[in-house]
């Protein structure tokens, strides 16, 4: 009840957001619970691009409190419906494990940062990538937890190889790097193992036990194994990511 409760000033923004024709999408801990990751989350962290963070500020304005935030770039947080919402113009981050050692790392965020759009209270949210917030808690150092649950998501479904590249436009400093690399790596063999093993199985044929795959990306290639719920709860199977909405919003207009 309290999560719907406070999904209500969610909904709110997202009919203002998406009336005016805001390029914006929410990541942070409510993408992950949306995911199905987790299921716990503390507040709507919502990006927009640059030129946009004027309008969506004032939008937000009108709706609740209004507290600026410190920073490299635009920040700002609105508290509303018994909610928390932060709202960022691509953030400027800086390396919270060697802040005077490491350069600024630009989280890039347009139309195509959005990876999906999901229902919520009838009004349709865009979500991002969690591949973009491998990097950005891991460079936040805030609460290494977020960071790693994202990790794990990422290793129990097919990761977009695409996002990794555009992630990996900017410099990442260490050791956030590393890890992008290596899961990018990972995330290549098992697009190609993933590909090659789909059709054996509609074949007909069985997977070698020698695979590290999950059960739920072997249910998601269509293999005969026993089938488990999903930990995605909105989408179906774990393999599979809730998709863009066919259409996007209307032309920028005024606020409704």
């Amino acid at each position: 009840m309290a999560n719907a409760t406070k999904e209500k000033a969610l909904r709110r923004a997202a009919e203002r957001l998406n009336a005016a024709g805001i390029t914006w999408a929410v990541g942070g801990g409510w993408m992950l619970q949306a995911l199905g990751a987790t299921h716990t989350w503390h507040d709507f962290d919502i990006l927009v691009t640059e030129e946009d963070a004027p309008r969506a500020d004032a939008i937000l304005s009108k709706l609740g409190m209004r507290t600026p935030r410190d920073g490299d770039s635009f920040r700002c947080a609105y508290h509303f419906d018994g909610a928390d919402v932060e709202l960022y113009a691509p953030p400027v981050l800086r390396n919270a494990h060697a802040p005077g050692e490491s350069p600024l790392y630009h989280v890039i965020f347009n139309a195509d940062s959005v990876a999906a759009t999901l229902p919520v209270q009838g009004v349709e949210v865009p979500i991002m990538y969690p591949e973009d917030w491998l990097v950005i808690y891991g460079l936040l150092g805030e609460d290494k937890r977020w960071a790693e649950l994202v990790m794990h998501f990422l290793t129990h479904t097919i990761p977009v190889t695409e996002r990794f590249d555009k992630v990996l436009q900017e410099p990442i400093p260490l050791p956030i790097s590393d890890v992008v690399e290596v899961l990018e790596n990972v995330t290549n063999r098992r697009e190609e193992d993933f590909e090659a093993l789909s059709a054996a199985a509609r074949a007909g044929e069985d997977f070698p036990e020698d695979l590290e795959f999950t059960p739920a990306e072997r249910e998601a290639m269509g293999a005969s194994r026993p089938r488990r719920r999903s930990a995605c709860k909105r989408t179906g199977t774990v393999g599979e990511r809730p998709k863009k909405a066919a259409e996007k919003p209307a032309e920028k207009g005024a606020e409704a």
